[in-house]
């Protein structure tokens, strides 16, 4: 085998293998994209979730609160209007926020 011969292979060699560096790093990050996209949509899925919960919550309170009977036996003749029971829910719905982003706190843009 010549030198030119074994001088091409090796230029060849070195090729093929940068070209399946560069291929690993960005099938490595796509992977890391595709992770963070799923991640997000488990957290968007679970906030609906959650937020469906507290509007049904809220209705019935609502409903508690307009029904005197209802009211009676719920809460123990104790007052409670719409504008109380609005100021509650948007309580609850900071809350639940807080508590969505609160495990997040202190992670930069793309850590795990």
């Amino acid at each position: 085998m010549s030198g030119e011969t074994l001088l091409a292979l090796v230029g060849a060699t070195v090729g093929v293998a940068s070209l399946l560096r560069r291929q690993t790093k960005a099938m490595t990050e796509q992977t890391e994209h595709l992770r963070q996209q799923t991640e997000l949509g488990v957290v968007a899925a679970e906030l609906t979730f959650n937020r469906e919960v507290m509007d049904w919550l809220q209705q019935i309170q609502f409903r508690i609160a307009e029904d005197p009977n209802l009211h009676a036996q719920v809460r123990d003749g104790k007052p409670d209007t719409r504008l109380q029971l609005a100021v509650q829910s948007i309580n609850d719905v900071l809350s639940m926020a807080l508590a969505a982003v609160e495990p997040r706190a202190g992670r930069a843009v793309g850590e795990s």
